[in-house]
């Protein structure tokens, strides 16, 4: 998975740590799971994609509670952005 995050397919790194957490459950794999989606979550803000990005920190947020201090800010940013793209538009 590091090295998909490395490359930058945040998707892909998603998917290997998703079946990584079906193959070897436990809080090991929950963390890598949660790394990778946060990884994608800034990938999705970095391409302008908040609305997709918040849903995906929301989903994070409530699926993994353990991890809720490292999603909430992201689940935050997400929506900032998202409110913020919004206003431009509307100043358009």
């Amino acid at each position: 998975m590091e090295s998909l995050l490395a490359a930058g397919q945040t998707r892909e790194a998603v998917e290997t740590a998703k079946q990584f957490l079906k193959a070897s459950p436990g809080p090991e794999a929950e963390a890598l799971v949660v790394e990778a989606y946060e990884a994608r979550i800034r990938a999705l803000m970095a391409s302008g994609m908040y609305d997709d990005a918040q849903v995906l920190a929301s989903f994070v947020s409530d699926r993994f509670r353990a991890y809720r201090d490292r999603s909430v800010p992201l689940l935050r940013q997400s929506q900032m952005m998202s409110v913020k793209n919004f206003e431009l538009l509307l100043a358009e």
